[in-house]
């Protein structure tokens, strides 16, 4: 199955695990989350859009039911000890339309003040979406901003202070491919209560794995004159991705979306000199979740699916070598004896900076936003001008950046 962003959404890859379900419990009930407003009813911007199809390219049975949940903010999931659990909460939900698309608006963006995190504005979201052949989630970040008194959702990368037209940039879910096995779930209990929310969930955290080593930044100096140095400070964001599993065990992990968390201190990295391509780590705990539900009317919990994500950050960091350059070709000169640094681009995505791979046998995402909080800096030691090269785009606003 397939979640595929629309209007020009950027590209992130997570997990959808195909399940053999029957109907959604109350797909055709008119008091399906009554409290919620229809997305199709509400008249704003949508927080969610895409497209979901099955992995023989149909899409989802026209009518079947998606929702958006608000997660806890990062300070409770933060403080969860092992055994305990959080809820999610149903923000907006909506139906698919019969060319599979769907657009996920929130009545009244105000709801989601308590899930914010009281310092950074962040609040973590969830897609849920099921028909009778797939179940489907994504999770993904947005921070919540005030602009003339009204409040907004945008990207995590955009800094907090960000105006109005900042904050009409819209979240957007992009490809999630579905890579489980329908056999391996023949014994799954009816999911489709766990969108149309006729069923009680909780989201228990099993296990906890600090110290894992997480990419935050890297340099390219590629001359016996470059220098390059690189500072991630208290409160610098990340974006991390999130894994799905079914069964939990390793090697049967996908990904699913991305998380943004922040720095709680910070580590300036020793300048690095002459032509060396450099790394830079530094620590994060994950946890090991297991989805619980149970009907309305009672009985015994069923275990649903299994999520591995980021919980907080540990601190600390060390300098990787890295064995490749990437290209770059959007050039501008640096003077002899001067230093350039980006505070406003939002880095390359290392598809497998964060190393879980001995836990869950695949290494997931890092993203980092280059900002006042994680800054590089390059400066040509040369007597004659060097060429600053940006990976997409000249070197204010690139991805990637590489000093000659």
């Amino acid at each position: 199955m397939k979640i595929i962003g629309i209007a020009g959404a950027v590209s992130i890859t997570a997990l959808v695990a195909a399940l053999a379900l029957a109907a959604p419990a109350g797909a055709d009930e008119p008091d399906w989350l009554p409290e919620i407003a229809d997305s199709a009813a509400v008249d704003s911007a949508p927080v969610a859009t895409g497209v979901i199809l099955h992995e023989d390219g149909t899409p989802f049975a026209a009518g079947s039911k998606v929702v958006l949940s608000a997660l806890p903010s990062a300070s409770v999931i933060s403080a969860l000890a092992v055994g305990e659990s959080f809820v999610t909460t149903p923000v907006a939900k909506g139906e698919v339309a019969a060319d599979g698309k769907f657009a996920l608006r929130i009545e009244d963006v105000d709801v989601l003040q308590r899930f914010a995190d009281p310092d950074t504005r962040v609040v973590d979201l969830q897609v849920e979406a099921v028909d009778d052949l797939g179940y489907g989630l994504y999770a993904f970040s947005r921070r919540l901003v005030v602009d003339s008194g009204e409040r907004y959702l945008i990207p995590t990368a955009t800094l907090p202070t960000a105006d109005a037209e900042a904050a009409a940039q819209k979240p957007q879910i992009a490809e999630i491919d579905a890579l489980e096995d329908v056999d391996a779930l023949a014994t799954l209990a009816d999911a489709g209560g766990i969108v149309d929310k006729t069923t009680i969930c909780r989201t228990v955290l099993v296990a906890s794995y600090p110290g894992i080593d997480v990419r935050v930044g890297a340099t390219f100096g590629l001359s016996a004159t470059s220098k390059a140095k690189f500072t991630y400070t208290s409160t610098a964001e990340s974006t991390l991705g999130v894994g799905t599993s079914v069964t939990g065990s390793s090697g049967s992990w996908s990904a699913s979306g991305t998380l943004s968390k922040s720095s709680a201190s910070t580590t300036t990295f020793a300048q690095t000199v002459g032509r060396k391509f450099t790394g830079y780590t530094t620590n994060f705990t994950y946890g090991k979740y297991d989805q619980l539900c149970h009907d309305l009317s009672g009985g015994a919990e069923y275990h649903v699916n299994y999520f591995f994500q980021p919980i907080k950050h540990d601190g600390g960091g060390s300098p990787v070598t890295l064995a490749t350059v990437p290209t770059a070709t959007h050039c501008v000169d640096l003077g002899a004896g001067a230093a350039w640094s980006t505070t406003t681009a939002t880095a390359t995505t290392f598809s497998t900076g964060a190393a879980v791979s001995s836990v869950i046998g695949i290494n997931l995402s890092s993203r980092t936003g280059y900002t006042t909080k994680a800054k590089i800096t390059y400066t040509n030691s040369a007597t004659t001008a060097k060429g600053l090269c940006g990976s997409n785009t000249t070197p204010n606003g690139a991805a990637a950046v590489i000093l000659g």
